[in-house]
């Protein structure tokens, strides 16, 4: 805020508490979102100042200089106002930058929603030529060399999934992508890959040559209030968000709505960000007396007759086919749980991080401004994700559950909900974390 600008100065000395923003899963229900132009209504033009005017956001008093420039005589400057404002700090300056801030996350929230809420699956129609065409091209008996290999690492993952987990990957996702992609219906599945990392190719090479505002740098799966996407946003960076939280139309358990999840990893640039929020309920030690889950058995599937449990492990047949398309087309994947989360160890996805030679970084919520301490395990291909690690913060914070006596645990509810969220300083750490990452790769 403004007294960044002022050495010395800040919330404390007024008595302000320091803001914790927020952004992660949420729980999946429908809920309604403003599309933007409800938030254009109301970022404007009361609280969101047009291109070139002065205006101060609602509810604040414009000082005299401003008043001045706008031709406007300014209201008086109330004893609370002015005692929000430590002395020496110029009101003028303060309410000036007071209002950028304010204009910028009104700007932040209306492009979060055109990357969330405004896409549907007619966001993709101009490139369904190219789909058709790498369709083609995969459907010959005899493979490029490039695509070979492509196949041979399919085929491999393949084989160790069908030792780990009774071939549920070869069982589900196939349905999975021929009830999305009608024209891949019917093929191999390894075949099937190639041809959407064919495709993933073809759209890259298209945004070089025309330009294509599709070229996007990040997507951001399950990505609940979007607080790293509006850090990316604010960075610059284009890309999308999807969560059923933000749009009901984003329910990647729909055959439409996973076909907008592969479209948007199939348009991510090379060393683009794919993030995995995957929703972890059904995973985490809390729910193992309704779950059920252990990964020495049933393969980590748990009780499946229940059916939060269940919709967990479809999630998770979605979360390790993108994880693996995202590797496949040199895309940094990573997937985010919290540290008692044994989806990783669940048999399939385990071997898609064992495949993919996947790493795990530690860090902690606490370190990025959580208000409980939150240790985090960040799953990702590329080493560049060890940027994000952190000690133990100092402060333990409180806690979000406690064991009993009996060995059983009990959450803090309120905690739990609140941890659900990223911080946008956690945002602004991964997108620090990207720069030096294409930094590295030249890019």
């Amino acid at each position: 805020m403004w007294w960044s600008l002022y050495p010395g100065m800040g919330p404390a000395m007024v008595g302000w508490e320091t803001p914790v923003y927020a952004s992660k899963t949420v729980k999946r229900k429908r809920v309604h979102r403003e599309t933007s132009a409800e938030v254009g209504a109301k970022a404007s033009p009361a609280t969101m100042a047009r291109p070139g005017s002065m205006s101060t956001p609602s509810g604040t008093n414009p000082s005299p200089a401003i008043s001045a420039s706008l031709n406007v005589a300014g209201p008086p400057v109330s004893n609370a106002t002015k005692g929000l404002i430590p002395a020496g700090v110029d009101y003028a300056k303060a309410a000036a930058v007071l209002k950028q801030r304010a204009d910028q996350e009104a700007n932040i929230r209306k492009r979060f929603v055109d990357a969330t809420a405004g896409i549907t699956h007619h966001s993709f129609d101009s490139s369904h030529h190219r789909l058709r065409e790498a369709v083609r091209i995969c459907s010959y008996p005899c493979l490029e060399p490039d695509h070979q290999k492509v196949q041979r690492l399919v085929r491999q993952l393949l084989t160790q999934d069908n030792i780990a987990s009774c071939g549920r990957a070869f069982g589900k996702w196939p349905i999975l992508i021929g009830k999305a992609f009608p024209e891949l219906e019917g093929m191999e599945l390894s075949r099937m890959i190639v041809a959407l990392n064919v495709f993933c190719d073809m759209n890259r090479r298209h945004a070089i040559v025309a330009g294509d505002t599709h070229a996007l740098d990040f997507v951001e799966y399950f990505c609940g209030e979007g607080n790293l996407s509006k850090e990316c946003i604010k960075a610059n960076l284009p890309g999308m968000a999807f969560d059923i939280a933000q749009a009901e139309h984003h329910d990647v358990l729909d055959p439409h709505g996973f076909r907008m999840f592969v479209m948007a990893q199939c348009h991510v640039a090379r060393h683009g960000l794919l993030w995995f929020g995957t929703q972890c309920s059904s995973f985490v030690r809390l729910c193992v007396s309704q779950s059920k889950r252990d990964p020495d058995s049933n393969f980590g599937l748990g009780n499946q007759e229940c059916s939060f449990v269940s919709v967990g492990n479809e999630l998770m047949d979605v979360s390790s086919l993108l994880y693996l398309l995202g590797h496949m087309s040199e895309c940094m994947c990573v997937l985010e749980q919290p540290a008692g989360s044994v989806l990783p160890k669940v048999a399939q996805m385990n071997t898609v991080l064992l495949q993919t030679e996947s790493i795990c970084c530690r860090t902690y919520g606490g370190s990025f401004g959580c208000a409980s301490q939150k240790p985090l395990h960040l799953w990702s291909n590329k080493t560049a994700i060890n940027c994000l690690q952190k000690p133990k913060p100092a402060s333990a914070g409180k806690q979000l559950a406690r064991k009993d006596e009996a060995g059983g645990w009990t959450g803090n509810k309120e905690l739990l909900q609140a941890s659900e969220v990223y911080t946008r300083a956690f945002g602004a750490a991964v997108v620090d974390m990207l720069r030096q990452y294409w930094q590295s790769v030249g890019r």
